[in-house]
């Protein structure tokens, strides 16, 4: 079954992998789009609505992110975490 990022299905082999240089064009179209977003609102003299809002929701969010780690290595160490 061919992913989301192999553009040339007609060359994927048995194994899912698709042996055409082409699936670069798909990650490499998107990160072109995303760099010029960025440029875009980095550029940009007007203020975003919710901007604050957001921002403290990304604080929020990356915070749990980089303590998530400890705690689940805690709870596993306790014998406290679900087998998978």
């Amino acid at each position: 079954m061919p992913s989301f990022f192999q553009v040339d299905y007609n060359h994927v082999m048995a194994d899912g992998i698709s042996r055409s240089n082409k699936w670069v064009i798909w990650p490499l179209l998107q990160a072109v789009v995303w760099g010029a977003l960025l440029l875009i609102y980095l550029r940009s003299r007007t203020e975003i609505p919710g901007s604050a809002w957001l921002a403290s929701l990304g604080r929020w969010s990356y915070s749990t992110y980089i303590w998530h780690i400890l705690i689940v290595t805690l709870l596993k160490n306790k014998r406290l975490w679900m087998s998978p």
